[in-house]
């Protein structure tokens, strides 16, 4: 058979890609890998179906052989409720900002106003935007910087005042989870974005938010601490906002949902409660090891009040502006995923190194040291490639623990 060029060019494409992703270092704290076991539902007869309800499923209205995507929710709901606690649970959301959108349009009254966490404090930059096609109004949630956490007296005093719909958590950038238990319920809704540690709390290692507020609404992407494919997960405790979740998610939001990453979700949630707390611990026990040798090493590594670094997969090194740009560029260039930051949680400027992806293979102390002797050749002008070359190679073999 003779093949295209552009074939033949995507074939090329994705050996490159092979090769990068044997051979990188990841750093990068919004990345993750899906093992063989979790990879197995993303081509798997689920692939391409199609089921257009969830709770008001009726088999006779619904597309021919949508039963068994049915089938597949429901596994979901009940994994979920045994993990998280909650009573409705769904992943046909694509994204962690398309479960907000879902909760957005569908709760929320147009018009209305919210407190937000804002981009300095860690907030994902798109929320703003996405408050503002539906005509919702926010102000920013009190935040703490000397104690990297919310102000949760002030956050409280504000909702007192009566004048908020809805409070939104949603942090990419976090060394510490925000405590939903220290939030008063003076206000109609609490939507928590876990994206960053729902790998976290379904392990048991962080709280879950849904203990602490029967209105809270828990949401995020699953493919960050919780080694999942691609896809948004909401769960839910009140009834009112389940019925009016689900019955708009499809077909009103969504019509065609992707049942093999749904099925991916299930597969990494059944992986975690086997092997997660180990995993979870010990990608904590990483995150703070590197911190510590990069603080030995001259870089202003930021500490929490409590004396460790962080209590998630996050470490934040602030920097000059020149400095973050040099270390941003070499580890392009090197193949080492991270991302450079500019905002007041980084103390203006800042990296943001994730431990969660090099924890799934079991590194530890020993590859903490090289990966700060690694990072502080980043940070130089001409950083000695040959050396980081060679210590890359050596680095432990990636054994992924799997279900």
């Amino acid at each position: 058979m003779k093949y295209s060029e552009i074939y033949n060019e995507y074939v090329g494409l994705l050996e490159e890609l092979k090769r990068f992703n044997a051979t990188k270092i990841p750093l990068c704290a919004a990345e993750t890998y899906c093992s063989p076991f979790v990879k197995t539902a993303l081509c798997s007869e689920f692939e391409g179906k199609y089921c257009m309800q969830n709770l008001n499923y009726d088999m006779d209205k619904d597309f021919v052989g949508s039963q068994y995507v049915h089938r597949l929710y429901d596994l979901l709901t009940r994994q979920c409720a045994k993990m998280f606690g909650c009573k409705y649970a769904d992943a046909r959301t694509l994204s962690g900002m398309n479960c907000l959108s879902v909760a957005i349009s569908a709760l929320l009254p147009e018009g209305g106003k919210v407190l937000l966490t804002s981009n300095d404090q860690g907030g994902h930059p798109s929320v703003p935007l996405l408050l503002g096609l539906y005509g919702i109004r926010f102000d920013v949630v009190p935040y703490d910087y000397e104690n990297m956490d919310l102000n949760y007296s002030a956050l409280n005093e504000l909702l007192s005042s009566g004048q908020y719909n809805a409070v939104i958590i949603a942090q990419s950038d976090l060394l510490k989870p925000a405590d939903a238990s220290k939030i008063h319920a003076d206000v109609d809704m609490i939507i928590y974005d876990a994206t960053q540690t729902f790998g976290m709390i379904a392990a048991g290692v962080h709280e879950n938010p849904l203990n602490a507020h029967e209105n809270l609404i828990l949401i995020g992407g699953t493919h960050k601490t919780l080694p999942g494919p691609t896809s948004g997960l909401i769960m839910i405790n009140m009834q009112e906002w389940i019925e009016k979740i689900d019955s708009l998610i499809s077909p009103s939001y969504l019509r065609n949902t992707q049942p093999n990453n749904i099925a991916g979700v299930l597969l990494a949630l059944l992986e975690q409660e086997q092997s997660g707390r180990e995993y979870q611990l010990n990608t904590i026990k990483n995150a703070n090891l590197l911190a510590e040798y990069l603080d030995e090493a001259g870089f202003d590594v930021i500490k929490l009040p409590e004396g460790n670094y962080t209590s998630t997969h996050q470490i934040f090194i602030s920097t000059s502006l020149e400095q973050k740009e040099t270390i941003v560029k070499n580890a392009h260039r090197l193949g080492i995923t991270l991302n450079g930051k500019e905002k007041r949680l980084f103390g203006g400027c800042g990296i943001r190194l994730g431990l969660q992806e090099v924890s799934r293979y079991g590194w530890g102390r020993e590859e903490m040291q090289v990966l700060a002797k690694i990072f502080a050749e980043l940070a130089k002008d001409k950083p000695d490639e040959k050396y980081i070359s060679a210590v890359k190679s050596s680095l432990a073999p990636r054994k992924i623990a799997t279900f």
